[in-house]
């Protein structure tokens, strides 16, 4: 009966095969493979929790048989609970190490950890073990890419194209490593050849945009950016439709940084005779009233004739590099007394933000440890603010004041200072909106909006770009900046 159960099974009928291994268990309770495949038969069917117990079971009756531990790594592989699939995989290579699916399986909980490193290892493993399985290969590529090694991406994507040249996830990685390594238009083919082979690759067609944007291409960027929203609103407005005597809802999608970067938008919106109402953060609402009405997130949104997102109005507006809306200031908070607070001994004044979001997927490539920041504080004459909302234990230094604000009151600490040294987090946005001179520390491969090679934003007037030379390292950036304060005297 077992093995009409499992024909059933390998037929795909998993319902007859459920009823058969039931039949099985009713006469043989203790039967291991009975109830490990009845707990694979539940998980194809989507009873998780069951497919969890049987497959336990099969476990507490043979545990010897690493197939009943991998199988149950995959069922809490897939219902999102990678730690407990990593103890199920290690425990089936603990008994059978040579079990290639295995390892390429723990590399998927590993990601799902944010363990790269260790995700890259597995992965390694597995294409060891198996060396004909792209997938596996395509999988090691995207660990290596998270990781920064480039070269190495590069190398295992190609392997996999080798292997499986139709593969669209392939040519994506192997685009992303080729743009790392600034070789654009080789990145910008296996971008084409991706989105070629799977028109509706929305990952594809973001990051091929990205790319046509950091390179100053925006009339290509601004059409596949459009992808990152997949369906299309039929209130959507596009920049064709007359807004005359019509209202329009513009609608954040990102962070505080791209709500601000945008919305310099609204006016020009406004112009076109629409009643603009902005939907943002609740910590940017109070400080974008002079953009529009502004409507907090949570709120109830009104009704509107039109909507867009913020980040789809420079292809409604056809923004090119020569016609990028750079009116500043267009954000303004109040100072209150924070200018004559700081600056009693004539110090120039300097807000310093070297850590954004650690939730932000990029942050580990635009954040620096705080020590990096050590040659600052010798240059004398200058007086630096933390813009940071809290400072950990080691980030306390007497050179640095910390005022610990609230949004709105650190906005106003900016407009008092004579100058901002920022990563890219929303206090350079914000700082760059504000017409305030602005500094920027960037990473090698950094947001698509700062370009490549210059040193300044034709976004952001006020800002000087100081860029990494070899990705991660912000020593010679801070160094820099070091030698640019004490020039500046």
């Amino acid at each position: 009966m077992l093995r009409d159960a499992l024909a059933h099974h390998q037929a795909g009928r998993l319902r007859e095969a459920e009823a058969l291994y039931r039949e099985v268990l009713a006469a043989e309770p203790r039967n291991a493979e009975a109830l490990h495949l009845l707990g694979v038969a539940l998980h194809q069917l989507g009873r998780h929790e069951e497919a969890i117990a049987r497959i336990e079971e099969a476990i507490g009756v043979d545990a010897a048989r690493p197939e009943f531990h991998s199988n149950l790594g995959e069922v809490h592989r897939m219902c999102g609970r990678p730690a407990q699939a990593e103890r199920a995989y290690r425990a089936a290579l603990a008994l059978n190490p040579g079990l290639a699916a295995a390892h390429g399986n723990l590399g998927h909980a590993l990601l799902a950890q944010q363990r790269i490193a260790e995700a890259a290892e597995s992965y390694e493993r597995a294409a060891e073990l198996d060396p004909g399985n792209a997938g596996v290969i395509v999988n090691l590529a995207y660990a290596q890419l998270e990781l920064g090694r480039l070269q190495e991406a590069e190398r295992r994507s190609r392997e996999a194209l080798a292997l499986r040249p139709g593969d669209a996830e392939a040519h994506q990685f192997l685009a992303a490593a080729l743009a790392g390594l600034d070789r654009f238009d080789e990145a910008a083919a296996s971008y084409r050849r991706a989105i070629e082979l799977k028109p509706d690759y929305v990952e594809a067609h973001v990051n091929y945009a990205q790319l046509c944007l950091v390179r100053g291409d925006y009339a290509q960027g601004w059409k596949h950016y459009a992808w990152r929203r997949k369906r299309r609103d039929p209130a959507e407005w596009t920049g064709a439709e007359d807004l005359r005597g019509k209202s329009i809802l513009l609608q954040y999608e990102q962070g505080l940084g791209d709500t601000i970067h945008f919305c310099r938008y609204a006016p020009l919106v406004a112009a076109r005779g629409a009643k603009v109402y902005l939907q943002v953060p609740a910590v940017l609402a109070p400080l974008l009233r002079g953009l529009g009405e502004t409507v907090p997130e949570g709120a109830p949104p009104p009704r509107t004739d039109f909507r867009c997102a913020l980040l789809d109005l420079p292809a409604a507006f056809g923004t090119s590099l020569e016609s990028i809306p750079a009116d500043i200031p267009y954000v303004r908070a109040d100072p209150g007394e924070w200018r004559a607070k700081l600056s009693g001994d004539k110090a120039k004044l300097v807000g310093l933000c070297w850590r954004g979001n650690p939730t932000y997927a990029g942050d580990r490539h635009r954040s620096m440890p705080f020590t990096t920041l050590a040659p600052l504080f010798a240059v004398p004459g200058v007086r630096y603010v933390s813009l940071q909302k809290e400072l950990r234990p080691e980030e306390r230094h007497a050179r640095l004041l910390h005022p610990g604000l609230d949004f709105a009151g650190t906005a106003g600490l900016v407009a008092a200072l004579d100058l901002v040294i920022s990563v890219d987090t929303v206090w350079a946005h914000w700082a760059g909106a504000a017409g305030k001179p602005l500094w920027l520390m960037l990473s090698r491969i950094p947001h698509w909006c700062w370009m490549t090679e210059r040193e300044d934003s034709p976004w952001y007037p006020t800002a000087r770009l100081f860029r990494q030379e070899t990705q991660g390292d912000w020593a010679p950036v801070v160094a820099r900046l070091a030698r640019e304060l004490r020039r500046r005297g």
